[in-house]
C-alpha cells in the first residue's frame, strides 16, 4: 500500500490526475473503506475540476478518519476554490485543532483570509507560517504582495528580498519588485534576471521579461524596453492560445440591444437607508484606482475595489437562459431583473449601511451600464479616461494577474480600445446626466478642482481627506497600488512620447498618427 500510495501521490504532483484516478479505483476495489484512498480520490477530483465528486470523497474520508488533519485541509482547499470561505475557514481551523503547528493548514488558512479580504487575519496567519518555517517562500512572497497593496513599500521590499534570498530564481518576486514602479534592481538582481532570461525560452520566463522591460525603462533605454515588452507580450499571448475576439461585432450587439434608455433608469424608490452603487468604469490603467482611492477617503464612501458581483450575475443569467450577453437581457423577466438588483444590493449592503456609496470598479462593468441603470437606477457611473496612447502603452507594459487577455497583442488591444470608446459614447448618449467623465490628465493638472466636481456629482460635502488620499489606509489589489499611495505626479502623462519611434505601430492602430 505504501508503495502504491507514493506512486499515486507522485502522479498527482506531476499533474496526471486521470492516471492517478485509474490506479486509485483499482485499489479501492480491494480496500473499499480506506480513508486515505477516499482522500486521494478527493484530491484527484479537485484537479479534474469535479468539485461535487471531490466533496463526496472527502466527506467520506472525514467520516472514516475524523482525526486526520490532511482530510480537513483538503476539504478547506475545496471550499476555498468554490468561494465558500466560511466552510473553508471552519475546516482549516479544525485541522489546526488536530495539529496546531501544521504549516500547510496555516498557509491555506492565510490564503482563505486573503481571498475573503480579511487582511489582518491573513497577515497574522502568514506570520504563523513563517514563525514555524522561516524559509517558507510562498508565505514571504504573499506578505510582500500584501504589503505592497497596503502601500507599505519598505516592508514589501524586505519580504520580497527574503523570498529571493531563499530562491534567487523566483520570478514572481522579481515581477512584484518591478511592479513597485520606482524600485530599481541592484546590479546583482539585474544580472540574475538577464542570466535567467538568456538560459530559457521566452515562454518559461514571461514574468522576468516584463520585469526586465521595467528595469530598462528605469535606465531610460526605451527602445530596448519596448523590444523586451514585445517579447513578453508575444510569449504571453501565445501561451493563452487565444483567437482574437470580434470586438466590433460585440460593440454592435450591445448598441442594438440597448437602443433606447431604460424607462426605470430615473426610478429612485429604493430605500434611502441603503448605500448607492457607485460604478467606476474604464479601461485598465486609466486612473480608476486613483479615483476610487480619492472617493474612498471620504467618510461616506466605501471603496470595494473590483467586485465580480455584477459580471457573475450576468453569467448566471446566461447559464439560466442558455444565451450570451447582451442578447440574454432581452429574455429576462421582471423577476430575473429584480433578483439581480436584490443580489447586488445585498452584496454592497454588507460593507455597511452607514455609507452613502459603495464603489465597484470591475473592469468589464462598462459593457453593462444599460443593465445596471435598469435594475439599479440609483447607481452613479464615473467614467475614467486617459490619453489613448498612454493607456494602451500602460496596458501593454502590465502582466495582469488574470483576464485582460486582449492586452497582450497590440492589434487586439487597439480594437478593444475602440470598443470601449464606442460603448461608452453610446451610454452617454442614452444617459447624459447619469455618467460623469473624469480625465486622468485633468486630475493630475488640478486635483482639487476635479475632486470638487466628483463630490458635487455625488452630492457629498468636501472633506480634506480626499485631497490627502495617499494617506488613506486600505487594501488595493490592482496594479496601481503603489502609485495611489503617493502624491500625484505628472510622470504618467504623455509617457508614450519617451518611447519615440517604438510607438509608430500603436499610433497607426489607434489612428492617432
Amino acid at each position: 500500500m505504501q508503495n502504491s500510495h507514493q506512486k499515486i501521490t507522485d502522479l498527482i504532483n506531476q499533474g496526471k490526475p486521470a492516471v492517478a484516478l485509474k490506479k486509485l479505483k483499482s485499489l479501492v476495489r480491494k480496500m473499499p473503506a480506506n480513508a486515505e484512498l477516499e482522500r486521494l480520490q478527493g484530491v484527484v477530483h479537485i484537479q479534474l475540476n469535479h468539485m461535487a465528486l471531490a466533496e463526496k470523497h472527502l466527506l467520506k474520508a472525514r467520516r472514516l478518519a475524523p482525526g486526520n488533519a490532511a482530510v480537513w485541509i483538503n476539504l478547506g482547499s475545496l471550499y476555498k476554490l468554490n468561494k465558500q470561505f466560511a466552510q473553508a475557514e471552519s475546516c482549516l481551523q479544525e485541522a489546526l485543532n488536530i495539529s496546531p503547528n501544521h504549516v500547510s493548514a496555516w498557509f491555506n488558512l492565510a490564503n482563505v483570509y486573503r481571498e475573503s479580504e480579511q487582511w489582518d487575519q491573513a497577515a497574522s496567519a502568514y506570520q504563523q507560517v513563517i514563525d514555524r518555517q522561516p524559509n517558507h517562500l510562498n508565505a514571504l512572497y504573499s506578505l510582500g504582495v500584501m504589503s505592497k497593496n497596503l502601500g507599505h513599500i519598505e516592508q514589501s521590499i524586505d519580504y520580497l528580498h527574503r523570498a529571493l534570498n531563499i530562491d534567487p530564481f523566483h520570478q514572481q518576486s522579481y515581477l512584484a519588485l518591478a511592479n513597485l514602479k520606482k524600485y530599481q534592481f541592484s546590479a546583482n538582481e539585474a544580472g540574475m534576471i538577464s542570466q535567467i532570461i538568456d538560459q530559457h525560452q521566452d515562454s518559461e520566463v514571461i514574468e522576468l521579461l516584463f520585469a526586465q522591460a521595467q528595469n530598462l525603462e528605469h535606465q531610460r533605454r526605451y527602445e530596448e524596453a519596448f523590444a523586451m515588452l514585445q517579447r513578453a507580450n508575444q510569449a504571453k499571448y501565445q501561451s493563452l492560445n487565444r483567437v482574437p475576439f470580434d470586438w466590433p461585432g460585440y460593440t454592435q450587439q450591445v448598441i442594438s440591444t440597448f437602443s433606447t434608455p431604460s424607462a426605470h433608469a430615473q426610478d429612485t424608490t429604493r430605500p434611502a437607508t441603503e448605500p448607492n452603487p457607485l460604478f467606476v468604469v474604464s479601461l485598465p490603467r486609466s486612473g480608476s484606482t486613483l479615483i476610487e482611492q480619492i472617493l474612498a477617503s471620504h467618510s461616506r464612501v466605501f471603496g470595494a475595489s473590483e467586485l465580480t458581483t455584477f459580471p457573475d450575475l450576468i453569467k448566471r443569467l446566461e447559464q439560466q437562459h442558455q444565451t450570451d450577453y447582451p442578447a440574454v437581457w432581452k429574455q429576462c423577466s421582471a423577476d430575473d431583473m429584480n433578483k439581480v438588483a436584490m443580489a447586488y444590493q445585498q452584496k454592497i449592503n454588507a460593507y455597511g449601511l452607514e455609507h452613502a456609496y459603495v464603489t465597484d470598479k470591475s473592469l468589464i462593468n462598462f459593457n453593462y451600464v444599460g443593465s445596471i441603470l435598469e435594475v439599479l437606477p440609483k447607481s452613479k457611473i464615473i467614467h475614467c479616461v486617459r490619453h489613448p496612447m498612454d493607456v494602451c502603452l500602460s496596458c501593454y507594459k502590465q502582466l495582469f494577474a488574470s483576464g485582460q487577455e486582449y492586452s497582450y497583442d497590440l492589434t487586439e488591444l487597439a480594437a478593444y480600445h475602440r470598443h470601449h470608446e464606442q460603448i461608452m459614447a453610446h451610454w452617454k448618449k442614452l444617459y447624459p446626466s447619469q455618467i460623469l467623465t473624469v480625465r486622468y490628465e485633468e486630475v493630475v493638472a488640478d486635483t482639487r478642482k476635479q475632486i470638487e466636481i466628483l463630490l458635487s456629482y455625488l452630492g457629498l460635502d468636501w472633506e480634506d481627506a480626499c485631497l490627502q488620499f495617499h494617506q488613506t489606509e486600505r487594501m488595493i489589489k490592482t496594479a496601481s497600488a503603489t502609485q495611489v499611495k503617493q502624491k500625484i505626479n505628472r510622470e504618467g502623462v504623455q509617457r508614450y512620447k519617451k518611447y519615440g519611434k517604438s510607438m509608430k505601430e500603436l499610433e497607426k492602430l489607434l489612428n492617432y498618427a
